[in-house]
C-alpha cells in the first residue's frame, strides 16, 4: 500500500461494503419498517463510490499537482480503462444478476470526465453546484418525452442500437450518467486538494455534513408546505400512494430517476432519485465519509500502543479491500447471482464482507494490485505507450 492515500482506500471499502448490504439485505423488515442498513447506505454508498472515482482520477493524474502531459497518452490511458470497465459491466449483465451493475455507467463517466481533468478545483465545484441545480430539471423535461426507466440493464446486444444504449446510460437507467457527472466533478475537485492535510479532511467533514443536512431539511420543508399533496394528486399512485406518507417516500429508494408527472418530484430527497436534493445530500455524505476516513487513518497512524496497532491493522485490511474494489465488486455480483434464494441475508452479507477483506489482504501481500485492476492497468499503460510512440 506504499504511496497510496490510505484514507481514500478505506472510504472506498466503506462504499463497497455499503453497496453489498443494499444488494443483499431486504429494504423492509418484518414489521414493514425500513431496515437500518438501507436507511444508512441506500443511494449513499454508490454515490460515495462515484465521487471516489473522481478522486481516483485526480490522484492518478498528479493530485494537487496535475500531470496531464502528454495529453494524448493520458486520455488514451483513461479511455482504455473506461472501455475495459464498461465491457466488464456488460459481461456481468449477461449473468442476469439480481443487482443493477454500475460498471458500464462508470465507463461512460470516465470518458466524459476527461475534459474535467483540465479544470481547477474552484471551477469544478462551481460547475458541480450549477449541475446539481439545473441538470435534474433538464433530465425531467427530456424524460417526459421518453418511455419511463430504468428498463433492462445494458448488455453487449445493446451495442446494435447506440441511440437507445446512450439514452438508458445517460438519462433513464439505474445510474444516469447525465446527473451522476456531478459526483465525478466534485470527486476530481477534491482529488486536486492536498488531502494529506488535516485541515482539508476536517473541512470535508464539516462541509459534507452541513450540505447533507441542509438538503434534507429544505426538501422536507418544501414537501411539507404543499409538495406532498401535489405528488399524491399527480402520482403515479404505486410510487406515491397516500398511505405511504411523506417520511417513507423520502427514505425508500427509486430506480435512478423520478416520475415526470409533476415538477414537485424534483423536491424529493429519496435515494436514487437524481434530484437536486438527492445529489446534494449524497455528495455531502460522501464528502463527510471521505474526510472522516482521512482523519481516522491519520489519527491512528500517530498513536502508539497495542490498541492503536490493532486499529491500524484493521484500517490496513480495509484499505487493501478498497484498493481492489473492481475485482471484489465483480466477484460479489457473480456470488450474489448464485445465491438469490438463500435465507439468512445478514449472514450472507457477513460472508461476502469477510471473504472480500480476507482475499484482498492475502492477495495484496504478494501482489501490487488486484487481478482485474492489474489487467486494466497493464492494458491502459500499453495503449498509452503505443500512442506516445506513434506521436514521435
Amino acid at each position: 500500500m506504499t504511496g497510496r492515500l490510505r484514507g481514500v482506500d478505506v472510504a472506498r471499502a466503506v462504499a463497497l461494503i455499503g453497496m453489498m448490504g443494499t444488494h443483499l439485505l431486504p429494504e423492509y423488515g418484518a414489521q414493514g419498517r425500513l431496515t437500518p442498513w438501507f436507511w444508512f447506505a441506500a443511494g449513499r454508498s454508490s454515490a460515495l463510490f462515484a465521487l471516489l472515482a473522481g478522486v481516483g482520477l485526480a490522484l492518478a493524474t498528479g493530485g494537487s499537482e496535475p500531470r496531464l502531459l502528454p495529453w494524448r497518452a493520458t486520455a488514451t490511458r483513461i479511455a482504455t480503462r473506461a472501455l475495459l470497465i464498461a465491457a466488464l459491466g456488460m459481461a456481468l449483465v449477461r449473468l442476469d444478476p439480481p443487482i443493477a451493475v454500475i460498471l458500464t455507467n462508470y465507463g461512460l463517466l470516465f470518458v466524459l470526465g476527461l475534459p474535467l481533468l483540465r479544470l481547477g478545483s474552484r471551477t469544478l465545484l462551481g460547475l458541480a453546484a450549477a449541475w446539481v441545480l439545473v441538470v435534474p430539471l433538464v433530465s425531467q423535461a427530456w424524460r417526459g418525452h421518453l418511455p419511463p426507466g430504468p428498463g433492462a440493464q445494458i448488455g453487449f446486444a445493446d451495442l446494435a442500437d447506440p441511440a437507445s444504449l446512450l439514452t438508458r446510460l445517460a438519462l433513464t437507467g439505474y445510474y444516469p450518467v447525465l446527473t451522476w457527472l456531478a459526483y465525478l466533478m466534485v470527486g476530481i475537485a477534491v482529488g486536486r486538494l492536498p488531502l494529506r492535510r488535516t485541515g482539508v479532511a476536517e473541512a470535508l467533514v464539516a462541509a459534507g455534513t452541513t450540505l447533507a443536512g441542509a438538503a434534507w431539511l429544505v426538501s422536507q420543508a418544501l414537501l411539507a408546505s404543499g409538495g406532498w399533496a401535489q405528488l399524491v394528486r399527480s402520482g403515479p399512485a404505486q410510487v406515491v400512494a397516500p398511505w405511504l406518507g411523506l417520511g417513507r417516500l423520502q427514505l425508500r429508494g427509486l430506480y435512478g430517476t423520478t416520475p415526470t408527472t409533476t415538477w414537485w418530484w424534483q423536491a424529493v430527497v429519496s435515494p436514487h432519485s437524481g434530484t437536486p436534493f438527492d445529489l446534494a445530500q449524497t455528495i455531502g455524505s460522501a464528502l463527510a465519509v471521505l474526510g472522516l476516513a482521512l482523519l481516522v487513518c491519520r489519527a491512528v497512524e500517530r498513536r502508539p500502543g497495542t490498541a492503536a496497532a490493532a486499529a491500524n491493522g484493521a484500517l490496513e485490511a480495509l484499505a487493501r479491500t478498497g484498493s481492489m474494489t473492481l475485482t471484489l465488486y465483480s466477484v460479489h455480483v457473480v456470488a450474489a447471482d448464485t445465491q438469490q434464494e438463500l435465507a439468512h441475508r445478514s449472514t450472507l452479507l457477513l460472508a461476502h464482507v469477510t471473504v472480500a477483506v480476507v482475499v484482498a489482504s492475502a492477495w495484496l501481500s504478494v501482489a501490487k494490485r488486484g487481478p482485474l485492476e492489474q489487467v486494466v492497468h497493464t492494458a491502459s499503460a500499453l495503449a498509452a505507450r503505443a500512442v506516445s510512440r506513434s506521436a514521435r
